[in-house]
């Protein structure tokens, strides 16, 4: 779902000459254990449990729902899978509403973090900041949950939360066209387990998660036969080289500076009247843009600039040729306070614990939503949904993050999913898109995505407008996980499922 914060932030993985940034939240995160090896028994799979619920809505109507925990066998045997896949769905009494089936990212992430972060009728209690109110973390119905206007399916790949391989080996799903595979088949059996292959379909995903749902409509249209209505990317990572600024490729430094912007404004380093985000976004594109491509024109004037839309030192965008890397603004907006700020959420800081240490090792946002979110999960399934089975619940997976093979495709475009993306609008001229971001997310900056978007929107022809929708929150990479935002969200995103605008 996340980053992984490694040596420059980056995870570095050679594909063709080339380098790409591998996104996880795994290095930040407590060591987990090794990937199992295939269970070679044949272990009958749990049958699922469903229980019934009810819950009230923001708007005061109450809501009547089940819920089913199981598993997914994946493979030509159901008794002997390949691999299992642990889901939790929610459903209301019509078969016509739509499904949204959702995924985290990382590679690595179980969907705990759209599943009782925000979305689903559970969900952590959270402070303004959107971290854990309580220690315990508590579990509170959710107004806004997404289950008012669709049905909810949260699935964990192979490698996550109680997903395993079972007679396949784990390895052989930890690649891209091999995940978007079992995501492919899950989804199908899924439908036609529950008999839904006559309901409106949506994917929903999170930074690699978004990529995941950007690039599955086009497979399954095409292979399956399924017609979604929509996808919803979260935060997402649609194309890697655009995440990872370098020498030759200055357009990534240009996307991330309105995120950076975000963040100064909301740590009050910008002065009273801090540039909009229409400022920066023209800034980014403009002066910025021209003078990363044209090193000759930086003077002290340009300089100055970048540090107004940053706020960090000219001294030190001096020595940078104004490129902003992530750590600065990570340790060096606040130095002068000795605290950190998030990368996942830059209006968010703590206080830097070793700051001796080269690269910070501790964020306010990652660390501080692993144990609680990993607690509420278990308490959900254990004491709410009476799910006994599994163990080893994997909320962040290091084996699959550091297993995955980033290589196996063999062709242009691997670490992009916008011609994907493209194609299925071109397919079916019903499919929609709906992009929403935290501002002051670091990692997935919001107007890389809106850039992104933009150069396919020729595909979706004269409806453009009404089929591509990019919308920006308070917030950071865990959006839905403040309140505010989240009831924001909710508005917007039912609109989407309605089919009209925002």
């Amino acid at each position: 779902m996340l980053t992984e914060h490694r040596a420059q932030r980056y995870r570095i993985a050679a594909h063709g000459g080339r380098a790409f940034v591998v996104f996880a939240a795994l290095t930040l995160a407590p060591a987990m254990a090794s990937e199992d090896t295939a269970n070679r028994e044949a272990v009958p799979l749990p049958a699922p449990i469903t229980t019934s619920h009810s819950l009230e809505l923001a708007d005061g109507r109450p809501l009547a729902y089940a819920a089913t925990v199981g598993y997914v066998p994946l493979g030509e045997s159901v008794d002997e899978p390949d691999a299992r896949i642990f889901t939790v769905s929610y459903s209301v009494d019509d078969p016509a509403r739509p499904v949204t089936f959702l995924v985290n990212g990382g590679p690595g992430a179980a969907s705990a973090y759209l599943h009782v972060g925000g979305l689903g009728p559970r969900v952590l209690e959270t402070d303004a900041n959107g971290l854990a109110r309580t220690t315990p973390p508590r579990l509170v119905d959710n107004p806004f949950t997404w289950l008012a206007f669709t049905d909810l399916v949260f699935i964990d790949p192979v490698g996550t939360g109680f997903s395993r391989a079972m007679q396949a080996d784990a390895s052989d799903y930890h690649a891209r066209d091999a995940d978007l595979a079992a995501l492919e088949e899950t989804i199908e059996r899924w439908l036609d387990r529950n008999g839904r292959r006559g309901a409106p379909v949506y994917l929903a995903g999170e930074s690699y998660g978004g990529y995941r749902a950007a690039a599955l409509p086009e497979r399954l249209m095409r292979e399956s036969g399924i017609s979604l209505n929509g996808t919803v990317l979260i935060s997402p990572a649609l194309d890697y080289a655009l995440l990872q600024p370098g020498t030759a490729r200055p357009m990534a430094w240009a996307v991330h500076l309105p995120s950076m912007t975000a963040a100064a404004a909301a740590q009050g380093r910008l002065g009273d009247k801090p540039p909009s985000p229409e400022e920066a976004e023209r800034f980014a594109l403009g002066e910025y843009l021209d003078g990363l491509i044209h090193p000759g024109k930086i003077d002290d004037d340009w300089i100055a600039q970048v540090a107004a839309f940053t706020g960090l030192e000219t001294d030190h965008l001096r020595a940078t040729r104004g490129r902003v890397t992530l750590s600065m603004p990570q340790r060096g907006l606040l130095r002068d306070e000795g605290r950190l700020i998030s990368l996942y959420d830059g209006g968010i800081d703590s206080t830097d614990p070793i700051p001796t240490r080269g690269r910070p090792n501790a964020d306010p946002i990652l660390h501080g939503l692993i144990a609680p979110l990993s607690t509420a999960m278990l308490d959900h399934l254990r004491n709410t949904l009476e799910w006994e089975h599994g163990h080893q619940y994997r909320l962040l997976s290091r084996a699959v993050f550091s297993g995955w093979d980033w290589e196996t495709s063999g062709r242009e475009g691997h670490f992009t999913a916008m011609d994907e993306l493209a194609t299925a609008l071109s397919l079916n001229p019903r499919f929609r898109i709906l992009s929403v971001h935290g501002q002051a997310d670091l990692v997935t900056p919001y107007f890389a995505t809106e850039w992104l978007l933009g150069q396919i929107a020729h595909a979706a022809g004269a409806t453009a407008e009404e089929r591509i929708q990019a919308l920006t929150y308070p917030g950071g990479h865990m959006l839905y996980m403040r309140a505010d935002t989240n009831a924001a969200m909710f508005d917007d995103a039912a609109a989407f499922y309605r089919g009209g605008t925002p």
